[in-house]
């Protein structure tokens, strides 16, 4: 996914992940991939495992300096936390699933429930179809 998040130009000021080994790991690779400083990764013991509400607690508390933020996390917190920010429905945001979603607000405090936009949204199944 890192490849794929690489073509879509994406480039986070900030990485945030779960202290679970899985999480973490997929956080330095994908960091690797698009070209974060792995060493600049934050772990932040409130997303393990964490609802949505306290997911968007963490996101509200997010310093102003940071324009593009990526979060690392598990379910089923993280596909209700997008479901809350987006309306959009989403049954399930897979093991490396990415939602990128935009926010129309000068400062991450101002971040709330049906205020973010889906970018887009991508899993890893989508790009083997082709490979089998």
């Amino acid at each position: 996914m890192g490849a794929v998040l690489r073509k879509r130009g994406l480039s986070p000021d900030r990485m945030i992940s779960s202290p679970a080994r899985r999480a973490l790991n997929t956080a330095k690779l994908i960091a690797a991939q698009i070209g974060f400083p792995v060493s600049q990764i934050a772990v932040d013991d409130r997303i393990y495992l964490a609802e949505a509400t306290s997911l968007l607690a963490l996101i509200q508390g997010l310093p102003d300096d940071s324009n593009q933020t990526i979060l690392f996390g598990h379910n089923p917190g993280f596909t209700e936390l997008v479901n809350a920010l987006t309306e959009t429905g989403i049954d399930n945001v897979p093991t490396c699933g990415v939602a990128a979603i935009e926010f129309a607000v000068d400062t991450w405090a101002a971040v709330s429930p049906a205020a973010g936009r889906l970018k887009f949204f991508d899993y890893p199944k989508q790009h083997r179809s082709s490979e089998s």
